[in-house]
């Protein structure tokens, strides 16, 4: 299910787009445009049902096993299933993290012993980028989370031109004639337009990492302060620090996961209200407990 907010309707780019699972021990999340999947829970192979193949690329955001433990039963069932067993799968993950790297040993060893030469394993290093299809980019970014676990954010966009902020109040026939004058790379600069970010599990997402991204997807695991000083593990986000990144970032939409289960859903609705009404976030947001299935067919 789902809590929704700011919008009488989800979004038709996250219903479009988002095949999800974010309950108790368990996360993913596949974006359709992309072609991609963040993390791989328990059961997310069964979850994705007819979707199992449209994951191109699979990024891992860290070792812990909420968030990897479902990897070798997706691999076992796009191996097993016929008539799209060839489809390519590329697994992008944190380097040199212990728990990670079991994880990837596992499924290096099952993908050895099935001969799936379809799959390939990327280790990846804080700010390197990666080519996805139709020419967007995947841009990694170390988060804050536990101490010895290395983390990360993703997020995925292009480079695209502007007119530099001087030369945006320009008159068109003015613009179009400095063009003429082969003037373009003065009056032009490039940026990166970000269309999806995932935070991973984190205290803090970096605000310019996110910059008016499309669809923020963040951690929100607890309520408040107080829940979270009660969390064992700790180094988490509360649902204010996502409600503000979002905000600050000037993000478009926002979905929450990662929702701590000792909440019942009308103490979650009215807490998210409260801090929406509090910041004066105007975006869309989907609050995410349990499964989120992809519209499209």
């Amino acid at each position: 299910m789902h809590l929704l907010f700011n919008a009488e309707h989800v979004p038709e780019v996250i219903d479009n787009n988002l095949q999800a699972l974010s309950w108790s021990f368990s996360h993913f999340m596949l974006w359709q445009a992309f072609r991609l999947q963040f993390d791989c829970g328990e059961g997310t192979g069964m979850r994705l049902d007819k979707h199992v193949f449209r994951p191109e690329t699979l990024v891992m955001s860290h070792g812990h096993f909420d968030h990897t433990r479902g990897l070798l039963g997706l691999l076992n069932v796009r191996s097993g299933l016929m008539g799209a067993t060839e489809k390519p799968l590329t697994i992008i993950y944190p380097d040199n993290a212990t728990m990670m790297n079991r994880c990837i040993s596992e499924a290096r060893s099952f993908v050895a012993r099935r001969q799936l030469d379809q799959v390939a394993f990327c280790p990846a290093e804080d700010g390197q980028r990666f080519a996805l299809r139709k020419g967007f980019m995947l841009d990694t970014k170390s988060v804050p989370h536990v101490p010895g676990q290395p983390c990360f954010a993703y997020r995925v966009g292009e480079q695209r031109k502007r007119l530099r902020p001087e030369y945006r109040n320009l008159p068109g026939r003015e613009i179009a004639e400095l063009g003429k004058q082969g003037k373009r790379e003065q009056i032009e600069e490039t940026f990166f337009a970000s269309g999806l970010v995932y935070s991973g599990d984190t205290e803090y997402l970096d605000r310019d990492f996110c910059r008016e991204a499309h669809v923020l997807i963040h951690e929100a695991n607890f309520l408040n302060a107080e829940d979270a000083e009660l969390d064992r593990e700790g180094h988490h986000s509360l649902v204010e620090d996502a409600l503000r990144c979002a905000a600050e970032a000037k993000v478009k939409h926002l979905i929450l996961f990662h929702i701590s289960r000792r909440y019942e859903n009308e103490e979650l609705s009215q807490g998210i209200q409260k801090l929406i009404d509090c910041i004066g976030l105007e975006c869309p947001v989907l609050a995410l407990r349990g499964s989120f299935n992809l519209r499209t067919d």
